[in-house]
């Protein structure tokens, strides 16, 4: 089981791709025939390539757009969180982390093929332009090898990449079921999950102060007192009360 998880969703290394040049080639008939098939193979595998590296290049800007809303997400609905119960909080939790985790899967798998180093492409070389033959046939034999080394090569090389899109779909799509599920659960949980209640607090031994009202209806009934301030006058130096 676990072994069938880890093929799905691609954690299983990956096989080398290895090409070996071929050293012949005893078909020498319709040599033009030939080489005109292989170059519409060769066209082949680079618009596969522009089309793989497309939609992976897609992948990857959704899957960090949503990442980038969920982070935003989390941070206001924080606060939030804390006044459901634990065992709710748990659960959102759980379901928050593994949405992050199959999106980060996303991005791992579909950002492989940006590693030039290892997914190299087998081209035309001028070694073949340089070197000497001894008819035109020989020639055409040769071209005819880089083609065949060319188109493997980058056969494989794109298989690869294929199979590295099709693992971060898988993710991506998990994660996005994961999403909808935990967007379900947090409306759900405002209208049928009640918050924990809140702590009170108790004050041991209050102050209770008896009759305030009628000692200030008392105050009030007393004569209003003037206080005397004094003056300075500014023609005099004497202070005088007013």
């Amino acid at each position: 089981m676990l072994n069938n998880i880890q093929e799905y969703f691609g954690f299983k290394k990956q096989e080398a791709s290895i090409v070996v040049y071929p050293e012949s080639f005893d078909f020498p008939d319709n040599l033009d025939l030939k080489k005109e098939y292989l170059n519409a193979l060769e066209a082949q595998e680079a618009s596969r390539q522009s089309i793989i590296e497309t939609k992976t290049s897609q992948l990857i800007g959704q899957a960090g757009i949503i990442f980038s809303l969920l982070s935003l997400f989390i941070s206001n609905y924080f606060f939030k969180f804390r006044d459901l119960p634990v065992s709710i909080q748990g659960i959102f939790i759980s379901i928050f982390l593994i949405t992050l985790m199959f999106y980060l899967i996303t991005i791992l798998h579909a950002t492989k093929y940006l590693n030039v180093i290892k997914y190299v492409y087998a081209q035309r070389s001028v070694s073949t332009v340089l070197a000497k033959f001894d008819n035109e046939i020989d020639f055409k034999i040769e071209e005819i090898k880089d083609l065949i080394y060319s188109i493997e090569r980058n056969t494989k090389v794109n298989n690869q990449k294929s199979n590295n899109l099709i693992y971060a779909y898988r993710s991506f799509r998990v994660g996005t079921i994961c999403v909808g599920l935990l967007s379900v659960l947090l409306i759900s949980s405002g209208y049928f999950i009640s918050p924990s209640p809140k702590n009170k607090v108790i004050i041991e031994n209050p102050v209770i102060i008896k009759g305030l009202d009628s000692v200030i209806h008392e105050m009030r009934k007393q004569p209003e007192t003037r206080v005397l301030m004094p003056v300075v006058n500014n023609d005099s130096s004497n202070i005088k009360g007013r």
